[in-house]
C-alpha cells in the first residue's frame, strides 16, 4: 500500500486561494480542496478546524496580495498609489477583490485593520501632515468611496477604459478635488 499523501498548511491556502480565484469564495470547501490534492478532506481538518478558518487565512493572503498592489510605485505620490493600486487588484484579482470587498462575511476586522494601514501610509504622506487628524480621515474615506467604487466598476468589467493610466488619471483628478475641497473647508472653519 503507498504511503498516505501529507499536504501542509501552504499548500492547502495555496489550493484555496487558487479555488476563490477561478470560482469565488463561496466555492471553497474541504471537499472542494481535496479534490484539487487528490486527497480526502482528512489534512484540511488537520490544519483547519474549520471551513471559515480557511476561508479566512485566505483572505488574509488576499490583504498581502492586494498590499503588493498598492506598494508598487505607479506615481511618485504614496497615497494616489494606493487608488491605483486597489483598482488594479480589482482588475487582476476579480473574485479576491469581491470576496474582500463585495461579500458579507463575518471577517470585517481584516478589511478594517487594511483600512487602518492606509490610513498610517496618509499619515505619513508630507503633504497631508499640516492638516488636522479630522480633515485627513475626511479626505481619505471620501478617497476610499470614490477607490472602491471605481474598482468596483474595474472588477465587475464595467469600464469602457480600465487601463492603468485612466485609472491613475480619474484618481488623480478626483482626488485632487477632495484635497482642495477638505483644505478649503478646513480654512473655512468647517
Amino acid at each position: 500500500m503507498p504511503p498516505p499523501v501529507s499536504f501542509d498548511r501552504e499548500q492547502i491556502v495555496q489550493t484555496a486561494l487558487a479555488i476563490v480565484e477561478e470560482d469565488g469564495m463561496n466555492s471553497v470547501s474541504a471537499r472542494m480542496v481535496a479534490g484539487r490534492l487528490n486527497s480526502s478532506t482528512q489534512p484540511v481538518y488537520s490544519w483547519f478546524k474549520s471551513v471559515a478558518e480557511l476561508r479566512r487565512q485566505v483572505l488574509v493572503r488576499a490583504v498581502a496580495l492586494l498590499g503588493q498592489y498598492i506598494a508598487r510605485p505607479h506615481t511618485t505620490r504614496t497615497f494616489l498609489n494606493v487608488g491605483v493600486g486597489i483598482a488594479l487588484f480589482a482588475k487582476d484579482h476579480r473574485e479576491l477583490y469581491r470576496a474582500l470587498f463585495l461579500e458579507n462575511h463575518p471577517d470585517g476586522d481584516i478589511i478594517r485593520e487594511f483600512h487602518a494601514s492606509i490610513n498610517e501610509i496618509q499619515d505619513q504622506d508630507s503633504r497631508f501632515t499640516g492638516n488636522s487628524a479630522a480633515v485627513r480621515r475626511r479626505m481619505i474615506n471620501k478617497m476610499w468611496i470614490f477607490s472602491h467604487g471605481l474598482a468596483t466598476l474595474v472588477c465587475a468589467n464595467l469600464m469602457t477604459d480600465d487601463s492603468a493610466d485612466y485609472i491613475l488619471d480619474s484618481l488623480n483628478d478626483f482626488g485632487s478635488a477632495v484635497v482642495a475641497a477638505e483644505i478649503s473647508r478646513a480654512v473655512e472653519g468647517g
